[in-house]
């Protein structure tokens, strides 16, 4: 599946739109759902940063196993604004672990913790 939003090109991976659609016709593991969603939330941080930045978004693309993202400028931009934009995405499953485990103190929600463990998770490994 491809479209454009802003000029960008929007590449959805046949395999990667079929997981989503099962999982939530079949509504067995929500774990996975919410996985693929901070997956998505993560890669949105990159491409925050990276517009933020000035970098020229050309295409972005989701598969079963992770998302790339092309870009026109994106070397010649400085070494600290690059830094920035590679860490974007883990500190933003950082910030969501901490909110989520703030918001779990308060209410005492058991089911929480996995949310903050799937963040917890997805930032350790990008980084």
């Amino acid at each position: 599946m491809q479209f454009k939003f802003k000029n960008i090109k929007i590449t959805i991976s046949f395999t990667f739109f079929a997981l989503i659609l099962l999982l939530f016709i079949f509504r067995k593991n929500d774990f996975l759902h919410f996985t693929c969603f901070f997956a998505i939330i993560h890669e949105l941080g990159h491409l925050f940063a990276l517009n933020k930045f000035g970098v020229k978004i050309l295409e972005f693309k989701i598969s079963l196993f992770g998302a790339n993202i092309k870009t026109e400028n994106f070397k010649k931009i400085p070494i600290k604004s690059e830094i920035i934009i590679l860490f974007s995405g883990p500190l933003i499953n950082l910030i969501l672990s901490v909110v989520l485990h703030i918001t779990n103190l308060i209410i005492k929600n058991v089911s929480l913790n996995n949310l903050v463990l799937i963040n917890l998770c997805l930032a350790i490994f990008n980084l």
